[in-house]
């Protein structure tokens, strides 16, 4: 949410809490700015969200690299002012949330965390070429935690996706 406040711009961050409780962060500044000024939680050499992500804009289908992503081990994209609106909507979960440990990285763990607010869903987006990333130990409880926040978790990989409970268990989505 962006609103103007004398001649800088003033962004609130809003991250959902156990119990759907919500908080609320407030930076002046760009949304940019905020992002990289969370300790540990700047892009670096991730670029999974330019892989896994489908972007119409472009007929980029989940799972493949965009032909715009700079993958030289630096990240980035290489038509970043010009990026499509999907791309500039995006908000990397991961880099938003204090919360969320370094290790969930998206490269690192090989899933993507996503609110998806048209369900309500608590989502992992694995790359279809490792479906079962969501299963690593570190994500895996990070799930079924949110689960038993009493939130939906789904974890989704290409067309496939999974329904993890509370109590650990998971199975596909009907």
């Amino acid at each position: 949410m962006r609103e103007k406040k004398s001649s800088s711009l003033r962004f609130l961050l809003r991250e959902r809490l156990p119990g759907n409780r919500v908080k609320i962060i407030e930076s002046g500044g760009t949304r940019e700015e905020f992002m990289l000024a969370i300790p540990g939680k700047a892009c670096g050499e991730c670029s999974f969200c330019c892989k896994v992500l489908e972007i119409t804009e472009f007929a980029k289908a989940a799972g493949k690299l965009c032909e715009h992503c700079l993958n030289s081990g630096s990240g980035g994209c290489g038509i970043y002012a010009a990026r499509p609106q999907v791309c500039r909507d995006y908000e990397c979960l991961w880099k938003g949330n204090r919360d969320l440990s370094p290790r969930l990285r998206p490269d690192r763990t090989g899933t993507i965390l996503m609110e998806d607010p048209d369900s309500d869903e608590y989502r992992a987006v694995c790359d279809p070429e490792k479906p079962f990333a969501w299963l690593t130990p570190l994500v895996f409880k990070h799930l079924v935690a949110m689960a038993k926040s009493g939130r939906i978790v789904v974890a989704k990989a290409g067309l496939k996706s999974w329904r993890i409970r509370a109590n650990g268990q998971w199975g596909p989505c009907v």
